[in-house]
């Protein structure tokens, strides 16, 4: 059985497949892979690293994503607070080897003082029913400028994604996210229903596109 990680579960190309920061059978550390069985739990494979990150700590937080040929591999790098990012990694094969972006973090504001918003990150990538592709990240607001508090917990942002004709994606502006909230980033957008987002619950229902989430108001 699978225990002490955070762990994403796919099925892809006929395998089930578990996914989670933490260490391998060879105890190496980071982004670990293994085969399970869904009824039992079971581990069918020993476990594998096959990504480390950009180079940031507290590397965690990592989600797979099949998106035309390419399988992409984004995850959480720099803790959840000034220093948060987030970085990818692609490959053509689900089980790797992954090549990380060449210019990760492909989304931060850490180094951006004069920004309200900092800590974005815990990415995931969604896309809207016009085809557009998102990241749907967490990051928090600080009071002023010289005022490096914030007391309104985790806010949810979205940051336009663009990828390039080799398969590569950018995201925001120059690698940043606006200062401004997810509703004013929807009443911009070509959903134009400004308001902010919560999970179903149930995975019913779609929000600009995005299955399981639903409208606030």
């Amino acid at each position: 059985m699978l225990a002490n990680a955070v762990y994403d579960l796919y099925t892809m190309d006929g395998a089930a497949v578990s996914l989670h920061n933490g260490t391998d059978a060879d105890g190496v550390n980071g982004v670990v892979q293994c085969q399970i069985d869904l009824a039992t739990g079971e581990k069918l494979s020993p476990s594998r690293c096959i990504w480390q990150g950009s180079g940031g700590r507290f590397l965690e937080s990592p989600h797979l994503y099949r998106i035309g040929d390419w399988y992409y591999l984004m995850a959480a790098e720099g803790g959840t607070e000034y220093g948060h990012m987030i970085t990818y990694a692609r490959s053509k094969s689900l089980w790797g080897p992954f090549t990380g972006y060449p210019h990760n973090p492909v989304l931060t504001n850490r180094n951006k003082a004069p920004y309200p918003i900092q800590g974005i990150g815990h990415g995931d990538l969604v896309q809207d029913a016009r085809g557009n592709w998102h990241i749907l990240s967490l990051g928090f607001r600080q009071q002023a400028l010289w005022m490096a508090f914030h007391h309104l917990g985790r806010e949810v942002f979205l940051t336009p994604v663009t990828f390039d004709e080799e398969g590569w994606f950018t995201a925001g502006t120059d690698g940043t996210t606006a200062a401004m909230t997810l509703q004013e980033t929807l009443h911009r957008s070509p959903c134009r229903n400004g308001a902010l987002l919560r999970r179903t619950g149930t995975g019913n229902g779609a929000f600009c596109g995005i299955p399981g989430w639903s409208s606030t108001t």
